[in-house]
């Protein structure tokens, strides 16, 4: 699990039911000293991310949105909880993204803390 300023992240790899992220992602809000709890992993050649938010500012499905949508992902959600889903083949190709679909989560959730997310990570940089 990593900790980034009140959100918590892990990345599962491949799960055979992609019922057990939010699961996990209902634990982590509970367990981890944070406001969000994101939990990912990989299902039928899918990534998928499940949100959490325990923060009365934040907006789980607008964040989703924000983060998944322009790479292609489906995504949307409520205040509370959020889905995003991505297939794999649309995971950026360019060699400064991460190849490890759990490393391109993180990556994203450390841009949007930094206010950087909009700026390095649209798909016009990875054509």
């Amino acid at each position: 699990m990593t900790f980034l300023k009140g959100i918590a992240h892990v990345h599962l790899g491949e799960v055979e039911n992609p019922d057990i992220l939010v699961i996990l992602a209902d634990f982590f809000i509970r367990l981890a000293e944070a406001d969000w709890s994101v939990v990912s992993g990989i299902h039928k050649d899918k990534l998928i991310v499940i949100f959490r938010n325990a923060e009365l500012r934040g907006n789980a499905g607008k964040t989703a949105k924000q983060l998944f949508e322009r790479f292609g992902a489906s995504a949307g959600g409520h205040r509370g909880a959020a889905r995003a889903e991505m297939p794999l083949a649309l995971l950026p190709k360019d060699p400064k993204s991460p190849a490890d679909p759990g490393a391109f989560v993180l990556k994203n959730l450390k841009d949007l803390k930094r206010g950087r997310s909009r700026e390095i990570w649209t798909p016009r940089n990875f054509e």
